[in-house]
């Protein structure tokens, strides 16, 4: 007799494709063959998009403006036509993405006793007495499991409050298959033939550091003209900040060095770098690192968050301990004058990759945890 599969579901809020949608979204479709699996998306976008080419059935439920104590009315309405839909699936698991679906889902899921797994990809840098540390713990204490990218995000939970016998790292994972990218190619279609192009990949947002690295790159062309920098990435909701950029390389007389290349297929590129660079102030992990790693590319990263726990400096790539434009170009030039070693260095992180950030290490852990959750409900 077939075992009727449990149903699940998973929030999530955001309409892009980020590096949390995109591990949601692996994560997802791998549960498929063990469980029911259908998302609701607070936004239509990229996100719906992708889910309609997997297959995967999803619905568009509109969501407070923010959960927040002041909108408590706004949330009325949502509470009971988020619970008929629980109740008239007959879901047995949420799965949440974000601080805010985590909290929408336990506004509604500890009345039916349905248990909520939330993964977390972002590091809490705020004080353990401000309104977010507060509210987040206060959340966590109806979550039946945590998912942490990395031991940085753990412990900046702890640091607030949270209870640590909740909390568990599972480490971000891709696929080891890659398509073939032609280095030469690429840099002809760019026109960038006689350069070592040092790349860079994001959406534009603030603590992406893209400010940083522009003006490393005005410290860098003064000492060597053969370094290209190449942008691949766009604005999500901060316009402004993509202008500000835009402006700051026109201004310093950065437009033949610093190609800004948009919202283009990463991995059409990111293979074809010569070495990746991540400005990033904080990170809870970074995927594009190992997207990176795994076509040999090494990387330059600020050593913040979770990223050391990727990076070994020196063997695999390379941490800036100061997050400045002045120590990012040090370590650029640095980088540069030793580029006969980055094959080596590319290696060891392909190697990295293969070991620790492999997707089916980390979809059969993440399974593990479903059935621990689905099983201490019984």
């Amino acid at each position: 007799m077939r075992k009727t599969k449990y149903n699940i579901l998973f929030l999530e809020y955001f309409p892009f494709l980020g590096g949390g949608q995109q591990i949601t979204l692996k994560i997802a479709q791998y549960l498929k063959s063990f469980y029911n699996v259908r998302f609701i998306c607070f936004n239509n976008g990229l996100i719906t998009k992708e889910l309609q080419k997997r297959k995967i059935v999803y619905d568009i439920m509109t969501a407070p403006r923010q959960a927040k104590l002041r909108y408590l009315w706004d949330s009325v309405p949502f509470y009971f036509k988020f619970k008929n839909f629980l109740q008239r699936n007959n879901i047995k698991l949420i799965y949440c993405n974000s601080y805010f679906t985590a909290k929408l889902a336990t506004f509604v899921s500890r009345d039916l006793h349905i248990p909520v797994i939330w993964h977390k990809h972002v590091i809490i840098q705020h004080r353990k007495n401000s309104y977010l540390a507060s509210q987040i713990r206060k959340v966590s204490k109806y979550v039946n499991k945590i998912i942490c990218v990395s031991n940085a995000v753990k412990e900046s939970l702890i640091r607030i409050g949270v209870s640590d016998e909740k909390l568990c790292v599972v480490y971000n994972g891709i696929n080891l298959s890659v398509k073939k990218i032609i280095k030469k190619d690429f840099k002809k279609k760019y026109k960038l033939n006689d350069s070592f192009v040092f790349g860079s990949i994001g959406f534009f947002r603030r603590e992406k550091g893209f400010d940083l690295l522009i003006k490393a790159a005005a410290i860098v062309k003064k000492k060597e003209k053969k370094i290209k920098f190449f942008i691949v990435g766009k604005a999500d909701t901060d316009n402004q900040y993509e202008k500000e950029l835009k402006m700051l390389t026109k201004e310093s007389d950065l437009e033949n060095t610093v190609i800004f290349g948009g919202y283009i297929d990463w991995f059409s590129c990111v293979g074809a770098f010569d070495v990746l660079i991540v400005p990033s102030l904080t990170e809870g992990f970074c995927l594009v690192i190992v997207e990176a790693g795994i076509y040999g590319v090494p990387s330059i990263a600020f050593a913040t968050g979770g990223i050391p726990e990727i990076i070994e400096d020196g063997v695999n790539g390379f941490l800036v301990k100061k997050i400045t434009p002045e120590a990012l170009a040090e370590k650029i030039i640095d980088v540069y004058n030793k580029r006969k070693q980055l094959r080596v260095v590319g290696k060891h992180m392909k190697e990295t990759v293969r070991k620790k950030f492999n997707e089916k290490i980390m979809q059969k852990n993440i399974l593990n945890i479903v059935k621990e959750v689905l099983y201490a409900q019984k």
